[in-house]
């Protein structure tokens, strides 16, 4: 069916279409075919940047999401893009100021707040982080990541499982994610809720663990409480797998933050021996 060349709603049409399936090459061709047509439309530079960004062009995806905001300088969707370009290129400042732009127009897409709220959260801007799960929990009470970004946000300024608890209890009610469950887990275990970590952590089987702390510590959990040879056989079976998945840069980075967590223990005088 040919296009109508007289409206860009088809190119839309067609260009999303086709990005929601996956097919971003072609879905870009679209997209640029109803930029010769129609210059201006704002959607047009929002789907390749969506399309860029999802195949990790991000310097690709900065530029398509920056010329759609001279045309549309508030579209929220195209801020949210922006900002996540700017932290993948290295660029926190930018980004942080692609986010309070969002956060100042606001929307009524409950997962740009989710995606804006995780991105805060790892500009280490927490209390606006806060703020948007706040507002993405407001719009969408059945939402899992809003409860347990809130959750990890409270947890690192200070607040103790009294006031996290709920949140991450409630989340993973609603989603038992392998990455919120070992978060979780280790939150408690960072408190010394040895017996309830470890309880956390076997909700999701060994093999599904895609953190090497979680699994160290479950092996520490597993000499002291239970014993479970089998159990603790797994554990390190799953750890020199993952080991030798990871690139040596992504070992290190594990590495390093596993000491500072350890640090961290240390200094509450909880760490298991």
């Amino acid at each position: 069916m040919p296009f109508d060349y007289s409206s860009s709603e088809e190119f839309e049409r067609q260009g999303f279409e086709l990005y929601s399936h996956g097919d971003h090459e072609a879905a870009i061709k679209i997209f640029k075919r109803g930029l010769v047509h129609f210059p201006a439309v704002p959607e047009f530079y929002e789907g390749i940047g969506d399309c860029y960004f999802d195949i990790g062009e991000y310097a690709l995806a900065h530029r398509y999401y920056r010329r759609g905001l001279s045309f549309a300088p508030e579209h929220a969707a195209m801020l949210v893009g922006l900002g996540s370009c700017c932290l993948m290129l290295g660029k926190p400042e930018a980004a942080i100021l692609c986010f309070d732009r969002f956060r100042s127009i606001g929307s009524d897409n409950l997962d740009m707040f989710v995606i804006v709220a995780r991105n805060l959260y790892e500009l280490e801007k927490f209390e606006e982080a806060i703020e948007c799960c706040d507002a993405a929990i407001g719009s969408e009470p059945g939402c899992a990541e809003a409860y347990f970004c809130k959750a990890a946000a409270l947890s690192c300024l200070g607040a103790d499982l009294y006031e996290t608890e709920p949140l991450f209890k409630t989340a993973l009610a609603l989603e038992p994610r392998e990455d919120m469950v070992c978060y979780y887990g280790n939150v408690l275990y960072e408190n010394r809720q040895y017996k309830k970590a470890l309880s956390v952590f076997e909700t999701v089987a060994i093999g599904e663990i895609e953190d090497i702390i979680s699994l160290d510590r479950m092996i520490k959990l597993y000499k002291r409480y239970k014993n479970k040879d089998r159990e603790i056989t797994s554990c390190r079976r799953r750890i020199i797998f993952l080991s030798e998945q990871e690139t040596f840069e992504g070992f290190v980075r594990s590495l390093a933050h596993e000491w500072e967590i350890e640090d961290r223990v240390n200094n509450k005088g909880g760490r298991l021996h």
